[in-house]
């Protein structure tokens, strides 16, 4: 599941299975296994499975105890992350402390990774100018402003030396917790306190120069060893041949082609000739200048390209036959040979060097042919090798693997598919083919003797039909010993494929409105057992009772509900019975969706914005806006339109109107604005006064307007009309203010005109602001003068225009007008009935900070609710709206706080919209499906192994092999188990963190062994670097990265054995010799993962194994004491 708790893949659906049980008839442990998800997840709108997205998943088991019902299904949840994102990585450079006296230089850097987290073992590597250390270990040293980790990683010794004061090359590379790895350079990486920019040398110069340097080069037709490096400048240099002389370097300058404006990043390639077969000394020197003069520095080496020689020594005294069971190599190699290994059919065996550089050792050898090779390696690394065939005709056990078949066919059970070549369905009939070991093997297949060839081989037809599990008696013996072995060949087929019917089209594309539906339909098969999928989810698995050769058939029915994505939907039904007999068939659903709310919202109040524009024509379209507008909601509800689809029409008409608006107003602008200038003119300095029904000076109602026509909400003719508007209502009420006032009032003879019109601005704010202050109390009266506080404010504003008061003065009277309302509704407040009262500190400014925010408030909670203002709450029998009312009526008498009354204003919402919701809950009624959410139990854990157990199983399991060191850790096996098991149990490691631990201890000691005697194998095959059609890579490739993911701890050893036999099974399929190399391979590993081999045969030794048998003896050991660890719990 998702993190949003939808299902993305199902699995398995069984309806039966046993939960894990102690069998005691075979003394072992029945257990219960899960599949594995492979991360990907189907992609019903193309039909292909793809990568599942990044993000929180949760593995989730479910299951009904036997006898309970469906209310007591248990569910066990265990949570896993998807993280393909590398960690960022920044910043990287060279910094240094004083260690004891010595100077320890490090690699730093900024790191981060916000999903799993950079990686808890803080396991990295680094390159210090070419030299590499893998698996090193950085340390935290903080953290940045902007949330990277700080790290640090010490720098070897050796990678010190190469370290000089230039462009030193740096690199470092580290993962998160989902192995995800970022690797970053840093070519022109400086000293700490680097004052300027030397020569710097990539590795090193080595004290010997061989065959096993890396950086021997053969690519120009010559033996060269090459040097590289950084200066800035052109670089110069001279070796000593083997002849002593000097000579010059072959030398190659160039700069970064990256960054060809930067001089300060300049490389160089040099390449020294190399004598073939000869050791001689030389020094290696380089130059600032061809002359030679300035010296950069001076490296003295030794060439030791002397191959061993093998002398005297043969394999078998020189012959390819023998009747041993061993052969001896013997002979004397040359002087600089220090150690012999000869390999035996992929097994190594050292062969002990003497001090008279003699060799005398017996190697065993095989039944058959061995291939042996000797190798040869001097004091200086080169290697040699021979390569020799030799036959052996011994046998200790002439009845062990006496009778091979063909075609992969083994003693046992055999599952035979219908296109097997061996197999004739016209007559039932299946060849069986094979190879006898001795031409005194004697054979009985099916109570018959069978004849064997002269070459050994056999073939008999035997008759199978077309259905069953049919079995056949096998006897080999040895005619000289008399001895005879009885076993079986067993072949299950079905030959019968599942007859698959679906209830829905499959020919055609069917076209719905509903977001979901059903795929149903009905499965035969002649065999009682078949697996059902809809998009590879898992709908119905027969139980695994099957009876080969019974009367019983499957006969089922299958219906699932699918949720539909908009488009393309494709649903895969595959049928699968017991042999893998395979059927499929498409349905095809295009969902036309309903385009979202959001957009159809979108489209309504588009519509509403047209104004008086909408039932003009659009002459893009030829229809009405209201028109235009109307037909594409009806496409968007009847799903006839995706949403990108809706919102680009809905964009397309918005610009239409837009562009209509803009057109009619560029014809109207120019008689509008002959009309605002003779408006203007006409009113003169009345244009000044304020409006005694707005609050604001004509003028800037006029400004208003203006704006108004230019920003297109209005047309011209409207903007014309409102301004004649404006200038008749100026005139009349300049009209009604000209008299005296009867109180004798007069402005000030001071008092200009100038000074009238900077003032008015300033007095239409001041009644703006004083009458939203005011509110309700505006139509309070005033006991002293009989008017309501409105009309005394009203007044002013007309004595103002009439010039009988001045601008301060008439502010000073507004003032006081408020002040005054304010008092008589103060002193007039009387408790609420409901006891409540305003906070004592609740200040007057505070109340009037408060008043627009709750006046915004209040405007937006009338608008979203709408119809529901004259709801009645049934709390209080009062409507929605009479409520809000109320709550402004007590915020103003100061019975309420600002905060507390949006408060209360949320709870009137919150209850409105409750009123409405609650008559639209219940039951579907259209499909009589419960709406409510169901229930789940949770479930109990799983009896499994915990880590602490499986690290004890596995000391006990070792034996022998404990004692021996851990060429990875440095301590014995044993010491690394001692070690993880006290790490956990002191809370250092998590589960999983200790699980991984011990993957990687467990491992090395029993899968690196094997992965590298598969690469031998592979190697004497000559076909490692052969593609490996299944995987893509080469077999080298595919062992590789198993043994990176081994190593990494990301496979447990089961996991990795079990790939390890997947490879092998593929390269078998290439090469025959594979085949012979590695014939009991899959049956080591299969013994090991189903715990049949002898525990005690090689677990508890040291002695060389076969590939997968010290595993397989490992596991069947460490698997019978948790056993008896979980039968103790």
């Amino acid at each position: 599941m998702n993190s949003d708790g939808d299902v993305v893949a199902t699995l398995n659906k069984e309806p039966q299975d046993t939960k894990t049980y102690y069998y005691a008839n075979a003394s072992a442990f029945e257990t219960l296994n899960f599949p594995k998800w492979d991360g990907t997840i189907f992609d019903q709108s193309t039909g292909d499975y793809v990568a599942a997205p990044d993000g929180q998943y949760t593995y989730r088991v479910s299951a009904v105890g036997d006898g309970d019902k469906e209310s007591d299904r248990q569910t066990l949840d265990l949570p896993f992350k998807v993280d393909s994102v590398a960690p960022e990585l920044q910043h990287i450079a060279i910094s240094s402390e004083d260690v004891n006296g010595k100077t320890q230089y490090y690699l730093t850097g900024e790191t981060k990774d916000d999903f799993s987290g950079i990686d808890a073992t803080k396991d990295c590597g680094t390159a210090v100018n070419g030299l590499v250390e893998l698996h090193q270990t950085f340390e935290v040293t903080g953290t940045t402003a902007d949330g990277y980790t700080q790290v640090r990683v010490p720098v070897t010794d050796a990678q010190a030396k190469t370290l000089a004061q230039g462009n030193n090359a740096i690199e470092l590379y580290l993962s998160d917790n989902a192995s995800n790895f970022v690797d970053v350079m840093n070519d022109k990486a400086k000293l700490p306190g680097q004052t300027k920019d030397g020569f710097v040398l990539d590795v090193g110069v080595p004290d010997v120069i061989s065959m096993s340097n890396e950086y021997i080069d053969i690519s120009k037709s010559r033996l060269d060893y090459t040097l590289s490096g950084r200066y800035p400048g052109a670089v110069y240099g001279t070796y000593l041949d083997e002849n002593g002389k000097v000579q010059d370097l072959d030398i190659e300058n160039y700069t970064d082609e990256d960054h060809p404006e930067d001089l300060d990043a300049d490389y160089f390639i040099a390449r020294m000739p190399i004598a073939h077969a000869v050791d001689y000394n030389t020094t290696i020197k380089f130059y600032a200048d061809a002359a030679h003069t300035q010296e950069l520095a001076s490296y003295d080496t030794k060439v030791g390209m002397f191959q061993p020689k093998i002398g005297t020594v043969t394999v078998n005294g020189g012959q390819d036959q023998t009747s041993e069971a061993t052969v001896k190599v013997a002979g004397q190699v040359s002087d600089d040979v220090t150690s012999a290994v000869a390999t035996v059919n992929g097994t190594d065996v050292d062969l002990p060097v003497s001090d008279s550089h003699e060799i005398d050792a017996d190697v065993p050898v095989a039944f058959g042919d061995n291939d042996i090779t000797l190798t040869l390696t001097d004091g200086d690394g080169n290697t040699k090798t021979f390569d020799y065939t030799i036959n052996s005709t011994y046998d200790a056990d002439p009845l062990k693997d006496a009778v091979t078949f063909d075609n992969d066919i083994a003693l046992g059970t055999n599952y035979l598919e219908t296109d097997d070549p061996a197999y004739d369905a016209t007559t039932g009939t299946v060849t069986l083919s094979g190879k006898v070991k001795h031409p005194t093997t004697t054979l009985q297949i099916a109570g018959q003797p069978v004849k064997i060839n002269s070459d050994l081989t056999f073939s008999v037809d035997l008759q199978i039909g077309t259905q069953g599990k049919h079995d056949f008696s096998v006897v080999y013996g040895d005619s000289l010993t008399g001895q005879t072995v009885q076993e079986r060949v067993s072949y299950v087929l079905d030959a019968v494929s599942p007859v698959l019917t679906v209830d829905q089209p499959t020919d055609k594309t069917v076209t719905t409105n509903n977001s979901q539906y059903t795929i149903s339909g009905h499965v035969t098969d002649n065999l009682d057992y078949v697996e059902i999928y809809i998009n590879g989810n898992a709908v119905d698995i027969s139980s695994g009772d099957l009876n080969w050769n019974g009367d019983a058939t499957a006969d089922k029915n299958f219906s699932e509900v699918e949720t539909l994505k908009p488009g393309q939907n494709i649903f895969r039904v595959d049928v699968v019975d017991s042999t893998g007999n395979h059927i499929q068939k498409t349905v095809t659903v295009n969902y036309a969706a309903p385009v979202s709310k959001d957009i159809q919202d979108a489209i309504i109040a588009a519509k509403k914005a047209l104004g008086n524009i909408g039932s003009k024509t659009d002459p893009k379209t030829g229809k009405t806006f209201y028109g235009d507008f109307d037909a594409l909601l009806a496409a968007a509800k009847s799903g006839k339109l995706s949403d990108n689809e809706a919102q680009a029409q809905l964009d397309q008409l918005v610009k239409n109107a837009a562009d209509y608006r803009r057109d009619q107003r560029n014809e109207d602008a120019l008689p509008f604005s002959a009309a605002v200038t003779a408006a203007k003119q006409q009113l003169g300095n009345k244009i000044n006064n304020v409006d005694t029904a707005t609050g604001k000076t004509f003028g800037a109602e006029i400004d208003d307007l203006i704006q108004a026509f230019n920003a297109g909400e209005i047309d011209g003719t409207t903007a014309a009309a409102k301004l004649n508007a404006l200038v008749a209502a100026a005139t009349k009420q300049a009209a009604a203010t000209t008299t005296e006032p009867d109180d004798g009032t007069s402005v000030d003879p001071d008092y200009t005109q100038a000074q009238h019109n900077a003032d008015a601005p300033k007095l239409s704010s001041a009644v703006t602001a004083a009458k939203a202050k005011l509110g309700d109390k505006l139509t309070v009266t005033d006991p002293v003068t009989g008017k309501t506080y409105g009309a005394e404010i009203d007044d002013l504003i007309q004595a103002f225009n009439a010039k009988k008061i001045t601008g301060p003065d008439a502010e000073a009277q507004l003032e006081k007008i408020v002040t005054a309302a304010t008092k008589q509704a103060g002193a007039t407040t009387t408790k609420p009935d409901d006891g409540t009262s305003v906070d004592p500190d609740y200040t007057q400014a505070q109340h009037n900070a408060d008043a627009p925010k709750l006046s915004s408030a209040v405007t937006a909670a009338k608008a979203k609710l709408g119809d529901k203002l004259t709801v009645t709450d049934p709390v209080t029998g009062k409507t929605y709206g009479a409520e809000i009312d109320d709550l402004i009526q007590a915020f103003n008498a100061k019975k309420i706080t600002g905060p507390d009354a949006e408060a209360q204003l949320e709870k009137i919402l919150a209850a409105a919209t409750a009123t409405e919701a609650s008559t639209a809950t219940g039951s579907d009624t259209s499909t009589g499906t419960d709406t409510s959410a169901p229930t789940t139990t949770p479930d109990d854990d799983l009896d499994d192994a915990s880590v602490a157990e499986q690290i004890a199983a596995a000391k006990q399991a070792m034996g022998g092999l404990g004692n021996q060191k851990d060429p990875a850790s440095g301590r014995t096996y044993y010491g690394d188990l001692d070690y993880l098991k006290a790490q956990l149990s002191e809370g250092k490691l998590t589960d999983a963190q200790a699980q991984k631990a011990l993957n990687k201890i467990l491992n090395q000691a029993y899968v690196q062994d094997d992965i590298t005697t598969v690469k031998k194998a592979f190697a004497q095959a000559g076909i490692g670097n052969d593609k490996d059609t299944v995987t893509g890579r080469s077999f080298y490739g595919d062992l590789d990265n198993l043994k990176a993911q081994a190593s990494a701890g990301n496979l447990t050893p089961e996991e990795a054995e079990i790939q390890l036999s997947a490879i092998v099974d593929n390269a078998k399929a290439v090469s025959s010799k594979v085949a012979s190399l590695l014939a009991d391979f899959k049956a080591e590993v299969k013994a090991g993962t189903t715990g049949t081999a002898d525990p005690a045969k090689v677990a508890t030794t040291t002695t060389k194994a076969k590939a997968g048998e010290k595993f397989a003896s490992f596991m069947s050991a460490i698997k019978s004491i948790l056993k008896q660890f979980t039968a103790g719990r």
